[in-house]
């Protein structure tokens, strides 16, 4: 029998610490009347206690149909690097509860690895829920539980990203209307919104970000990027396109940006398809054209956004 200075009764909301002479009674009581509670007790509360200083490393914020499947598929085969079950965690957009806003920072951190990460085996834990990043709330939830952690975007263009999502609609909810049928109404909402509001982020927050505006919302990726950059530093983001998915130099310099060896880069499947591309019949010159068009003017300041002439996407 021992007794530690405090003593931990483990529940399934949170941990509590018992003073240690009470602590020593109950693991006594424990141990005369229920031998097999003792030992889960007790393996609980070590677990808890070796992995409560743990952390998120980091997080694939965005974009969807973007390739982060893909990525995070190819980042979880490094064997110092764990992804979430399930890869999208949703922790901060759909699981989110009202009652975190009251709880500590800390308390979240347990709830959040205790149900995504049960156990955590590998020095590196990340997670990939690429519509974090078009939500300025989500990006201030995630700055006050995870002040520390790093943040990778995919960016893919936006013309080709809003292709490949209309398809996917075709394919999984049986979207019954054409791309110029369902783009069309949109872009005028959008064009609209624009000669309102200008290019200031009041325009991107009148838009919708639910099916099917997010067509033409989740392309405007400047807008995504200044809600996240107003709450963590530059420094903490790493920003890539979906042509640097198969570069195994610019894979290396992920490893090394969430704190993995570079060599780890031979542990990752390159050169493999992504799984479930929804690609459909080529988009037409006309569609192309028209989006290419309207996505111009935010692609421009994007680009000055990130202090680069243009992006290879």
């Amino acid at each position: 029998m021992f007794c530690t200075e405090s003593s931990v009764i483990v529940h399934e909301q949170r941990m509590t610490p018992v003073p240690g002479h009470i602590g020593a009674l109950m693991v006594s009581y424990l141990a005369c009347v229920a031998p097999g509670r003792l030992g889960s007790l007790i393996n609980r509360a070590l677990y808890w206690s070796e992995n409560r200083r743990r952390r998120i490393d980091f997080m694939i914020i965005g974009i969807q149909k973007a390739g982060t499947s893909w990525l995070s598929a190819r980042l979880h085969e490094v064997p110092d690097i764990q992804l979430s079950y399930p890869k999208e965690t949703q922790f901060f957009k759909f699981r989110w509860r009202p009652e975190y806003d009251q709880w500590s920072p800390e308390r979240v951190r347990a709830r959040y690895l205790r149900r995504f990460w049960s156990p955590p085996r590998a020095k590196i834990l990340f997670e990939a829920s690429p519509g974090y990043v078009v939500d300025g709330a989500i990006a201030r939830r995630v700055a006050r539980i995870l002040p520390d952690v790093r943040l990778i975007v995919v960016l893919r263009n936006p013309v080709h990203r809003a292709y490949s999502a209309y398809n996917m609609w075709v394919r999984n909810r049986q979207w019954p209307l054409s791309f110029q049928q369902t783009c069309l109404p949109v872009l005028e909402r959008a064009r609209q919104a624009s000669a309102q509001h200008g290019d200031r982020l009041s325009f991107y927050q009148s838009l919708g970000l639910d099916v099917p505006d997010n067509l033409i919302s989740y392309g405007l990726y400047y807008y995504h990027l200044i809600q996240w950059f107003e709450v963590f530093p530059r420094d903490r983001f790493y920003v890539m396109t979906t042509a640097d998915l198969n570069n195994p130099e610019r894979l290396a310099d992920l490893l090394s940006f969430v704190g993995a060896e570079r060599e780890g880069v031979a542990a990752m499947q390159l050169g493999r398809e992504a799984a479930g591309k929804h690609l459909g019949a080529p988009i037409s010159d006309t569609d192309r054209e028209r989006l290419e068009a309207f996505f111009a003017p935010y692609n421009q300041i994007l680009f000055k956004l990130l202090d680069v002439p243009d992006l290879d996407w």
